[in-house]
């Protein structure tokens, strides 16, 4: 081996040396998981689902107690859905019921929302990153699979479940 390949290599031996523990320690470092998800926020939504689109006012008190009132389109206006725990109720038109949370279709936005939060309240282990700030979880709740988009905050932006043609964007209120 010539003199000036010898060198050649020795530098190259020093920088893998120089570099080999950056790799190391930030090769291994995950990402940080979204801070957990607010008990109670106000919120407007934006919802398709299927062919349908709504818009609605959305509030929690506490996990498990999701509240919408739609605002559009104007057949809707003014319906209120309240999941509190257990218990459902539905007003609109001066007509009121109530009854278990549990004879609500698994596939409603509303139920199916407030299920995701639940598991959104808890802490986030599979959150994927996204490029500018915020995750991803995807997840299923009563077989349902979705994909909710949380912000830089941990808040919901963005709740997406494709297989039955739901998307609903999330804006919170000031």
């Amino acid at each position: 081996m010539r003199h000036s390949q010898f060198i050649v290599h020795k530098y190259r031996f020093g920088l893998v040396l120089l570099l080999l523990p950056a790799l190391l320690f930030f090769g291994g470092c995950k990402p940080k998981p979204p801070p957990p998800m607010p008990a109670a926020f106000s919120a407007r939504a934006k919802v398709r689902y299927g062919e349908a689109a709504m818009e609605a006012a959305l509030s929690q008190e506490a996990p498990g107690c999701l509240r919408a009132e739609f605002t559009a389109p104007p057949e809707l206006r003014g319906m209120r859905l309240s999941l509190d725990g257990e218990r459902a109720s539905l007003s609109y038109g001066g007509l009121a019921a109530e009854w278990e949370a549990g004879h609500l279709p698994s596939a409603g936005f509303v139920p199916l929302l407030n299920r995701a939060l639940l598991q959104l309240a808890q802490p986030q282990a599979e959150a994927e990153p996204v490029k500018g700030g915020g995750w991803i979880v995807r997840a299923t709740a009563d077989g349902i699979g979705y994909a909710a988009t949380l912000d830089a905050q941990g808040l919901l932006s963005r709740f997406e479940a494709p297989g039955i043609g739901l998307v609903v964007e999330v804006f919170p209120l000031e």
